[in-house]
């Protein structure tokens, strides 16, 4: 299905970008600004995703902008909630070390102080690397999760054995899943009712005898968002430059992005 608009957030892609070239933000934007007054009025597949993700690789990380420096205090415990991982949404760059979390510094298009995190509370075995985003304000509003490497075969069994696990995990904690799939389309040939050769369009479907390659490519793409009231979240299917296939998950707080929203339209 090819769905949504070109823009700010998960550019123009090529299968041989980078990761971080590539993968574009999911759900809202930080810096973009939302256009009703209903929070429950955006919440829609549509909405969730300003664009469509690609084939990502995780372990690239080209630099990108500055960001600003953290400033180092604690947040207001009204504002924090749970987040994934025994994390707390709202919490600070402080806040996060002081739980025994390492941050080390990356840099992430249109997002600002954004770290690599270990030594999470509740880590997901499945899942190898986690980055944070702090955002301008210092409030960790976006997450983004990566999982472990699979060796493959054709149909990218694995990965989509894998893929029906969180997606049936992230539709019973959040709810309301939409999947996408983006297929690629052969030409088929037939004879007509007059016995002339005839051709007819077919779309592939997942996990056909190329799927792998079909993903690596960007022929293909596959994946899923969910929502409830407090987080968007966005489930793809990715494949490395080697082939490799693996998961990735990109979660974002949309109450965060609406008080932003707000405070930025009071002082205009």
């Amino acid at each position: 299905m090819k769905i949504l608009y070109v823009i700010l957030f998960f550019l123009a892609f090529s299968s041989n970008l980078n990761a971080k070239d590539k993968y574009q933000d999911l759900l809202f934007s930080e810096e973009a600004m939302l256009d009703n007054d209903s929070l429950d009025a955006r919440f829609n597949a549509r909405d969730i995703l300003n664009t469509k993700p690609v084939l990502l690789e995780k372990k690239s990380f080209p630099k990108f902008r500055k960001s600003k420096k953290v400033k180092k205090r604690k947040a207001d415990k009204e504002i924090l909630t749970n987040a994934p991982l025994g994390l707390s949404w709202g919490a600070t760059y402080l806040d996060t070390k002081n739980l025994g979390v390492g941050l080390k510094k990356i840099e992430m298009e249109d997002s600002v102080n954004a770290y690599r995190a270990v030594d999470l509370p509740k880590p997901i075995k499945d899942f190898d690397v986690v980055d944070v985003v702090f955002g301008q304000d210092n409030k960790l509003w976006r997450m983004l999760t990566y999982s472990n490497y699979f060796s493959d075969n054709q149909s990218a069994e694995k990965i989509m054995t894998m893929y029906k696990i969180y997606y049936d995990l992230l539709n019973k904690k959040y709810g309301n899943a939409k999947q996408f799939y983006t297929p690629v389309i052969i030409n088929v040939e037939f004879l007509d009712k007059n016995g002339k050769k005839a051709f007819k369009t077919k779309e592939l479907p997942i996990g056909n005898d190329d799927f792998l390659k079909q993903l690596q490519s960007g022929q293909a793409e596959l994946y899923a968002t969910f929502y409830n009231n407090e987080v968007g979240v966005a489930l793809a299917v990715n494949v490395d430059g080697q082939g490799k296939s693996y998961l990735s998950m990109d979660y974002k707080n949309l109450r965060l992005l609406k008080r932003r929203e707000k405070s930025t339209i009071d002082a205009l």
